[in-house]
């Protein structure tokens, strides 16, 4: 009998131990592996990476950081104070992956991409400063590129390539170099809400790339070529195309912020924009959050009048 309340109270104390321990490790430790701040906690991007749990984030501070980086699990690579990455980045055979507020320098210019993405889906590249490189995506869906900034590459900003489909969004994004977007057998491309200042060819769209949808974007320089299939330079939808600049043979007679002409696009698939902008596409964002805006106001009106009028009745 003496033995085994013996015995039962050593279990109990293990026990009381072991919970103790996973309590501490949530606490402190497991709190630690959620996010890792380099050079903080660890001097290595790469070594963060291998450290962090899966939908954790690796915190990169403002510095230069000279190393070739992998990501082949789901986390949040965040930069914070413009941090700059001198060597390529790529992310492969994973999914659920967020790359935001990093600087790419690669030297020589157009060699190689800053970032690759390479079977890999759910992805968001934002608030990028990529310099003298390119982005390439490669069999991968659903990736997402938003207030992004390209400078100085010799060749492509973007560059899609394999079989490539399913919400690659392309937004918000500046281009200054000398082509914005290049795409080979892509699928359900949405380019739109940028600001395109090429030097030779501002899109191509190769002979397997179809569904593209292409609309309220600054064209400033460079031509656009479409060679695919069933490619659309505008939303039909909202019934706006591209702003064009530069076109003086487009003209907007009667006003309503469309060009009466439509906007042909070189290449085999006869492609073109029915509804070229006169103006910018912000101009356009105005005054449809204005008339948003206008309708809300309406209709919270006609809501207290309706319930003015019931409480009189009643």
């Amino acid at each position: 009998m003496f033995r085994k309340l013996i015995f039962s109270l050593l279990l109990l104390m293990f026990s009381l131990i072991f919970m103790f321990s996973i309590i501490m490790l949530d606490i402190y430790g497991y709190q630690d592996l959620v996010v890792i701040t380099v050079p903080d906690d660890v001097q290595s991007i790469n070594k963060a990476i291998a450290m962090v749990l899966d939908g954790g984030t690796v915190r990169v501070k403002r510095g230069v950081y000279v190393e070739a980086i992998y990501i082949n699990k789901s986390i949040t690579l965040l930069g914070e104070g413009n941090p700059v990455i001198l060597m390529p980045l790529l992310v492969a055979y994973t999914q659920n992956v967020t790359i935001k507020g990093l600087g790419f320098i690669i030297d020589p210019p157009g060699v190689e991409p800053a970032i690759t993405i390479l079977n890999a889906s759910k992805l968001t590249l934002e608030n990028l400063d990529i310099r003298q490189t390119f982005i390439l995506l490669v069999n991968s869906t659903i990736v997402s590129v938003r207030n992004c900034s390209f400078t100085g590459n010799p060749g492509p900003s973007i560059s899609i390539r394999g079989k490539t489909s399913g919400n690659i969004i392309v937004e918000w994004s500046q281009f200054n170099q000398t082509m914005a977007l290049i795409a080979r057998q892509a699928v359900g491309i949405i380019f739109r809400y940028n600001t395109v200042n090429a030097t030779e060819s501002s899109i191509k769209l190769l002979s397997e790339c179809q569904n593209a949808t292409i609309y309220l974007n600054n064209f400033l320089n460079g031509e656009v070529e479409d060679y695919g299939l069933n490619n659309k330079w505008y939303s039909e939808t909202l019934r706006l195309g591209n702003y064009w600049f530069g076109i003086s043979s487009l003209k907007d007679m009667d006003g309503d912020g469309v060009m009466d002409e439509s906007r042909r696009i070189s290449g085999t698939a006869m492609s073109e924009d029915k509804y070229p902008l006169a103006k910018p596409f912000t101009e356009y964002l105005k005054s449809r959050n204005q008339l948003i805006n206008t309708t809300k106001y309406m209709m919270l009106a006609i809501i207290l009048a309706v319930a003015i009028i019931t409480t009189v009745i009643l």
